[in-house]
C-alpha cells in the first residue's frame, strides 16, 4: 500500500490526477514498469496497462453523462457494468501474465492458444468472475448507502 500511496501523492497527481487521466496513467504504469526491471518487458506492460485504461475512461465518460442517470441502478445497467468488470479484470490478468511472465514475444502464441484451444477456460474464468464483480459493485452500492445515510442526505439514487 505505501508504494500504491507513493504513486498517488509524488506522481498521478502532481500529475494532473483525474484531470488528465490517460497521461498520468500512462506515467505512472511506465514508472513502475521500469521500477520492477528496466527491460522492454515491463515497459511494454507499462504502455499495454495504460492502453487497456483508454476503454474504461471512455466508458466512465460516456454513461457518467446526465441523460443516462435513468438508467443508473437498473437491472440492465448493473448486468451490463457486472459484465465490462469481468472482460477488464480478465484483460488485466492477461496483461499482468504478459508483462510479467511471457513478454510480448509469447503474447500471440498464448493468444493464440487460448482462443482456439481454450475457450471454455476462458467461459470458466468468465463464469467466476461475473457473479464475483456483481458482489462487488452490491458491495459498493451498500458503502454508498450507508455513507449517504451517515452524511444524513438520503439521495434517492442509490435506491433504485
Amino acid at each position: 500500500a505505501s508504494f500504491n500511496l507513493w504513486l498517488v501523492r509524488y506522481l498521478y497527481t502532481p500529475l494532473g490526477g483525474n484531470r488528465a487521466k490517460v497521461l498520468t496513467a500512462f506515467v505512472v504504469f511506465t514508472f513502475v514498469g521500469l521500477w520492477h526491471e528496466v527491460s522492454w518487458k515491463l515497459l511494454s506492460w507499462g504502455w499495454v496497462m495504460s492502453f487497456f485504461l483508454l476503454p474504461e475512461i471512455f466508458a466512465k465518460w460516456f454513461m457518467g453523462r446526465p441523460r443516462f442517470d435513468r438508467y443508473r441502478g437498473t437491472f440492465m445497467f448493473r448486468q451490463l457494468a457486472a459484465f465490462g468488470a469481468s472482460l477488464w479484470i480478465m484483460v488485466l490478468m492477461g496483461g499482468n501474465l504478459i508483462g510479467f511472465q511471457i513478454g510480448l514475444d509469447g503474447a500471440k502464441s498464448f493468444l493464440a492458444e487460448i482462443f482456439n484451444h481454450n475457450l471454455t477456460l476462458i467461459l470458466g474464468v468468465f463464469s467466476f468472475l461475473f457473479p464475483t464483480a456483481h458482489l462487488q459493485l452490491e458491495w459498493r452500492r451498500m458503502e454508498a448507502l450507508a455513507a449517504a445515510k451517515n452524511a444524513g442526505e438520503g439521495s434517492d439514487r442509490f435506491n433504485r
